[in-house]
Order: structure tokens, then sequence, then C-alpha cells
């Protein structure tokens, strides 16, 4: 049995391993997700647990986490809840990052 590091999936062979599961799919998703975090950084300078502004409000907002887009050109969607406020499910909305200052 050959197990993948990244989710734990097993397959009979190291073959099949390579030919049905690279790229894994959870490792696929981290990737996109740490991408999205640097464009964050890089492209507007805003980084998980910033405080900001969503422009077409003026309402002051906590970034609590980044959505990459559906490809790795799309730009991420920003998760964010109103500023000094619990995070929860409920309060948790998203915005293009472009949107925040």
């Amino acid at each position: 049995m050959y197990t993948c590091e990244t989710c734990g999936e097993e397959f009979e062979t190291l073959s099949r391993l390579r030919l049905h599961h690279e790229p894994c799919p959870v490792a696929e998703e981290e990737r996109r997700h740490e991408e999205a975090i640097k464009r964050l950084r890089g492209e507007w300078g805003l980084e998980i647990g910033d405080w900001c502004r969503v422009i077409a409000t003026g309402e002051e907002v906590e970034i609590v986490d980044v959505e990459p887009g559906a490809s790795d050109e799309e730009e991420p969607r920003v998760v964010w809840v109103p500023a000094g406020k619990e995070d929860t499910p409920e309060r948790r909305q998203t915005s293009p990052a472009g949107k925040l200052v």
C-alpha cells in the first residue's frame, strides 16, 4: 500500500498513486490558498488580521481569510467580518481584494 503524504488516501501501487492522485486535491487547494495569501500581501498590501475599509460602503472590516479565485489568474476574494466583531460563519462576507483599502 502507498499513502498520499498530504491527505492520507491509500493506493495499492505507486503507479496508481501517481496516475490517479497527482496532484493531490488537498495539496493543490493548499497551494492555491497560499498563493492567494501572497497575492493579497504583494498586490494589495493586505494581510489576514488587518483592519481596512470596504470602498463602496466605508465600513471598517477585519480580514479573516482569503479564498483563491477559480483559476490562478483570477483575483482572490477576501473573507471579512465587521471590525471588532466575533468571526462567525453568519458574519463572514467576501469581497474582491481590490474593493478594500
